[in-house]
């Protein structure tokens, strides 16, 4: 099996490590948990989802940010799919707000390709996003007052500045 790893976070006294995961040729996101210590850190699943890829590209996104309300965000790229990132019912070209307690996970935005970088602007109430887009249509998104209620399309794949390579 193969493991990528893609963001670190600590929050508090643990410590979230994403990476790409494969399993029987089947690709996706996940995180890890551990508690913070400088003897011995063991890890266990804290993120998993059932949906996967057959293709390991490099649209995987993969950043974590702390967020509102005991919730840390998440990005999962659209590991190459056109449709995904337009379907509500997949993680694929999202932004998502997972509880640190709960584990409940809701959509912040949709209709990513490949966001890398990340950052919570709580004073504010803001998140900003880069993503990598198709040649000539790299982003910075901007979501001001974000929450679960108000999903915020960003158009990828039918909405971008940039050409498809090749």
């Amino acid at each position: 099996s193969t493991n990528v790893v893609k963001g670190i976070l600590i929050v508090n006294d643990k410590i979230y490590i994403s990476y790409v995961s494969e399993n029987n040729g089947c690709y996706f996101s996940a995180i890890l948990e551990g508690n913070l210590n400088n003897k011995k850190i063991k890890f266990l699943p804290f993120f998993n989802w059932d949906e996967c890829k057959n293709l390991f590209g490099l649209n995987v996104g993969g950043n974590m940010e702390i967020f509102k309300n005991n919730k840390i965000l998440f990005t999962v790229g659209d590991y190459n799919s056109y449709e995904d990132p337009q379907k509500q019912n997949s993680y694929y070209g999202k932004i998502l707000s997972i509880d640190l307690d709960t584990k409940s996970i809701d959509m912040i935005s949709m209709g990513h390709r490949n966001q890398q970088g990340l950052f919570y602007d709580s004073k504010n109430d803001i998140i900003f996003n880069t993503e990598h887009g198709p040649q000539g249509g790299d982003e910075i998104n901007v979501n001001v007052n974000p929450n679960k209620n108000k999903v915020i399309n960003y158009g990828w794949p039918i909405s971008s500045n940039g050409e498809h390579y090749g």
